[in-house]
């Protein structure tokens, strides 16, 4: 004979009105992308396909959760935990104790609820996930024991999990500080050298926290925009001056690195995921040369250049220190207490 049900739990409606309105808001943004983006070469093409894929995988992981969230059936000796693919039944002679811990945010707060099961098995829930979450928890934890030496021990290895991200992140410091022990001079026969007429006049963009660029478009170029930013737009003496000495429909000579060149212009070189999928229309310009006349200062870019490496490396080794020193102090807590 079936157990009589004593109580069920029920979903939350803000947490599934939420849902829903996701699924609703994802759907309505890939339908502007849609629209709205229309593209110009085969990798703007594949980058549609690929937000699409997002969009999509999105929205299922979406609908997922809204059909899989959790209900709790509470009977005399077990409770069953019922999703949308699986039934899983607990008894209350398997829990060994239970804890809880309050969390806030900028808007709200909640709780975690914590089921310590045989073999140190933890089962979760979060009370604003439940319209009746104390009605149907207490019916499960009121006869059960809390044993706080088993949940200090329970607790404390979330310190385990924080000294494996520490040192994964320590290691990973350490080796993009590599990446910035480049020294060497900038030097005009580094580029690749190319010459086009301009289809318009230079434009001047603004970005982000003042920082400034130049844009250049070429008749011979139409699916490229070539752009003088950063320590390569600082390194130029005078906008101005620079400005005037091109105008529509004049030829320029532009120097590119040869690796652009390759993945971008000859096609040589097969272009790797990020140039294909977020950089491929844009190529940053190292020298800019006119009637012998070379715009871009690669002594100044070369100084600069060697500034901000410098910089990056102490910053990140210093992040990288600082996570080994957290990897060791998390380790040395989950010993503590293990």
């Amino acid at each position: 004979m079936k157990d009589k049900l004593i109580v069920k739990s029920e979903k939350s409606r803000i947490n599934t009105s939420i849902i829903i309105l996701g699924i609703f808001f994802t759907v309505f943004i890939s339908y502007l992308f849609n629209t709205s983006f229309q593209p110009k070469n085969i990798y703007e093409e594949r980058l549609k396909a690929l937000s699409f894929f997002v969009f999509i995988s999105f929205i299922i992981y979406l609908i997922f959760s809204l059909l899989n969230q959790k209900v709790v059936y509470v009977y005399k000796d077990h409770f069953e935990i019922k999703r949308f693919f699986k039934t899983k039944t607990y008894k209350f002679s398997e829990i060994q104790s239970h804890y809880s811990k309050k969390f806030s945010g900028k808007y709200d707060s909640w709780g975690a609820y914590y089921l310590v099961l045989n073999a140190n098995k933890k089962l979760t829930f979060v009370d604003t996930e439940y319209l009746n979450f104390h009605q149907f928890y207490f019916k499960i934890t009121g006869r059960i024991k809390i044993n706080k030496k088993l949940n200090e021990k329970i607790s404390h290895r979330k310190y385990l999990k924080y000294s494996i991200i520490c040192g994964i992140l320590a290691i990973l410091s350490f080796y993009l500080s590599s990446h910035f022990y480049n020294f060497k001079k900038t030097e005009d026969h580094n580029f690749v050298f190319i010459t086009g007429k301009l289809n318009a006049e230079i434009k001047t963009v603004k970005g982000a926290k003042g920082s400034r660029k130049f844009e250049i478009n070429l008749v011979d170029y139409p699916n490229f925009s070539f752009l003088i930013s950063g320590i390569n737009y600082n390194a130029i003496e005078s906008d101005e001056e620079f400005l005037k000495s091109f105008k529509k429909d004049q030829d320029i000579t532009i120097g590119i690195h040869k690796e652009e060149y390759e993945k971008k212009i000859s096609e040589t070189k097969k272009p790797n995921f990020f140039d294909k999928y977020f950089r491929y229309c844009s190529i940053e310009i190292r020298q800019v040369q006119y009637k012998n006349i070379s715009f871009i200062d690669v002594e100044k870019v070369t100084e600069s250049r060697k500034r901000n490496n410098y910089a990056m490396i102490v910053i990140l080794s210093l992040l990288g220190l600082l996570f080994v020193y957290f990897t060791i102090r998390n380790l040395k807590i989950f010993k503590k207490y293990n």
